[in-house]
């Protein structure tokens, strides 16, 4: 068939889920073709690497091989003489269009030839948000299997740590989240006091403790002066009331929420991921790297020991993103400045109480070649940035001796994709940069999700089996600081989720590799806003 100079009318329709391919070979013109008649003649060689193909909404023809979703097979010789180079000219009308109808084409509604595109994009983008909101959860599930080390004013409930995190590539050199969204209202708390300016992302730091210019800090108990941020940030006051037992002698948690802090402590997280999905042969890789920047106000103890901590987030900055979760990443990170936290901490540095505003996910519509989807994706929930303050003030055996080894039960929390049920593995090992350091595994099993769990979805869940390839991490505790250093944890899983969605069973292999760094100061690491770092 000859090629015609003018573009063809189906190529100026609007682009959508139901569109029609059509193959150029050497201007023999055929089609209407389903995306999945497409891969079938691609797989059978029928369709070679070197044909042009067109779908309504293209104003040009593309060589096939620009197509991810075409596979084809390294072995097959081509059928015909060497083909020509995609034409350079617009594409010729089909003769087969005209001989069907003197109309121009409409476009027209399908669901199941493209269904695996519409799984493909739907459950990708809901897993990369899955993916990136579970966060570690130590639990009281039951009680300690293996004695902990003596520590002092220890109660019996077991510790939380920070959960999973991700490897990342090096940061890269995009401006700052902006910081000028105001943090969001919370009906249920009242606020009051405001905000210090956000800082700008400070340069990487190897060691594992800060540098000696960090005083030192006594213990919780014997603070004796209140220490004022070195910022305008005025004392957060929170109404609050954790769920820990009060007392006729304990003072009220809001009472000790609004008296001045007697220290002051900043917290900078890095969080890296990756994450890979394929179905039916098609990848889908995202990963996205990101920091945040934490002041906790530590209240004064009261008659029992507890005290009251306020987290305030500071400032965020998004270092990479791939270009699918980019539009619900930066605004879930922006969202997050401002948002306030409290919590109860005892003499033993056990975590409890944790109360704050819920971080909602972000959503944001993507266009991929053959389908549109939804991605969902939230920074940091709530669960994870209780388990921050858990990390953060990580309760270190009393005494420092090498070679103890302690574990507790400890619950993940993966929503819709299951849980993940096991122990955490302590053990104290030779000291680094000065610093007591301990390290720990995770020895997980992964349980499947139940109806309940997966409820809600826009698709269901039929079948998952994952498997840990790695989980834990280390933590470095300074003696002389009296306060967690460093720590760095690690989580590696991978599996397969099979999902039921409009009515079509759609198969993914998934695997995600995380990392969270967390760096504890004694003075605001990042610079003020409008400053290079």
């Amino acid at each position: 068939m000859r090629a015609s100079s003018r573009s063809p009318s189906f190529c100026h329709g609007v682009a959508s889920l139901s569109g029609q391919w059509y193959v150029n070979r050497q201007g023999d013109i055929r089609g209407p073709l389903s995306l999945a008649q497409l891969q079938a003649k691609a797989h059978a060689g029928q369709l070679t690497a070197a044909d042009s193909v067109c779908r309504d909404g293209m104003k040009d023809w593309i060589a096939a091989s620009e197509l991810p979703a075409l596979v084809f097979p390294a072995a097959i010789a081509p059928s015909v003489a060497p083909t020509r180079s995609v034409p350079t000219g617009p594409p010729p009308l089909p003769a087969a269009a005209e001989r069907k109808t003197t109309e121009r084409p409409q476009p027209v509604r399908r669901t199941r030839p493209l269904a695996p595109w519409l799984a493909v994009l739907a459950v990708a983008g809901l897993l990369l948000a899955i993916l990136g909101l579970g966060l570690m959860r130590q639990r009281a599930t039951g009680p300690i299997q293996q004695a902990a080390p003596a520590i002092a004013s220890r109660q019996t409930e077991p510790t939380r740590l920070t959960g999973r995190l991700e490897m990342a590539n090096p940061p890269s050199s995009e401006p700052a989240v902006n910081e000028q969204t105001t943090a969001r209202t919370d009906d249920a708390r009242p606020r009051s006091g405001p905000i210090s300016p956000p800082p700008s992302a400070p340069a990487e730091e190897e060691t594992a403790t800060e540098a000696p210019a960090s005083k030192t800090l006594a213990p919780l108990k014997s603070r004796d002066e209140p220490v004022r941020p070195g910022q305008a940030t005025e004392p957060v006051v929170s109404a609050v009331t954790a769920d820990a037992p009060q007392d006729s002698q304990q003072t009220p948690v809001a009472a000790l929420a609004s008296q001045s802090p007697e220290r002051v402590l900043f917290v900078e997280v890095d969080v890296s991921r990756q994450s890979k999905m394929t179905v039916q042969g098609l990848p889908i890789a995202g990963q996205s790297r990101y920091r945040l920047l934490s002041q906790f106000d530590l209240g004064p103890a009261d008659s029992q020991g507890v005290r009251v901590v306020t987290q305030t987030v500071l400032a965020t900055r998004l270092e990479a993103c791939d270009e699918l979760s980019r539009g619900a990443l930066a605004p879930s990170l922006a969202r997050l400045k401002g948002q306030r936290y409290t919590f109860q901490l005892n003499e033993a540095n056990e975590v409890s109480g944790f109360a704050g505003a819920a971080a909602l996910p972000e959503s944001a519509a993507v266009d991929a070649l053959g389908g549109s989807g939804l991605v969902l994706v939230s920074a940091m929930d709530d669960d994870g940035f209780a388990e921050l303050a858990q990390s953060a003030f990580f309760p270190s055996p009393a005494r420092s001796q090498v070679g103890q080894q302690w574990q507790r039960p400890m619950h993940h929390d993966w929503g819709p994709l299951g849980s993940w049920q096991g122990e955490t593995h302590y053990e104290q090992v030779a000291p680094q940069n000065a610093a007591d350091t301990f390290e720990f595994t995770y020895h997980l099993r992964y349980a499947p999700p139940d109806a309940a769990a997966a409820s809600g979805l826009p698709f269901t869940p039929t079948r998952a089996d994952f498997k840990t390839l790695k989980a834990g991490g280390v933590i470095h505790f300074d003696r002389k600081l009296n306060r967690v250093a460093t720590a760095v944890e690690h989580f590696h899983a991978q599996g397969e989720l099979v999902a039921d969605l409009l009515g079509q069973s759609t198969t993914l292999q998934v695997e995600e590799v995380q990392q969270m760094q967390l760096r504890l100061y004694d003075q605001n690491p990042w610079p003020q806003a409008g400053q290079e770092p």
